[in-house]
């Protein structure tokens, strides 16, 4: 078990995260403005599953992140009321990432997947996080920029500071 300050590297409580897979429970399949090929359910532009990094300290602001999906939805002309995110099921995490539940990590995903950042990891000093690596009990610490470079993250206002 790594803890902060402690021997395991991790500076504060603010750099351990976690990753929770959203489904978009309204989805609609819609076609890409370009080809007119039907857009995949894991297409960053309009995806029906997708990924949250967000520190423990932190808590997602779900307005916000609806908002952001509603405005990657306009690109390919989804329809506003096709955008209901909810934390997915068991069953489909364990489907679409091979990993369990609560050990879902973007690393080493069965299937390539959109990652938002939340935006207050990026100003974390020393600029790294300690994410799931796969396995309830294990933590990885990862640069902030190879999480972004490496899964294409995309960074979104979306989290505040926990009171408790």
């Amino acid at each position: 078990m790594i803890t902060a300050g402690g021997g395991g590297g991790v500076p504060h409580d603010d750099h351990l995260c976690k990753v929770v897979m959203f489904e978009n429970t309204a989805w609609v399949q819609v076609n890409d403005p370009q080809t007119g090929a039907p857009l995949e359910e894991l297409d960053y532009r309009n995806p029906r599953f997708f990924m949250v990094l967000v520190q423990y300290s932190h808590k997602i602001q779900t307005q916000e992140l609806w908002k952001h999906m509603r405005n990657l939805g306009k690109s390919v002309n989804a329809p506003r009321q096709a955008n209901t995110p909810r934390q997915a099921g068991e069953a489909d995490a364990l489907r679409l990432s091979g990993q369990e539940f609560n050990g879902i990590t973007p690393v080493g995903l069965k299937s390539a997947m959109p990652l938002l950042l939340c935006k207050s990891v990026t100003r974390l000093s020393p600029p790294y996080v300690w994410i799931g690596g796969a396995d309830r009990d294990v933590k990885l610490g990862v640069p902030v920029e190879e999480l972004i470079r490496c899964y294409g993250a995309t960074v979104v206002e979306m989290s505040e500071k926990r009171d408790d």
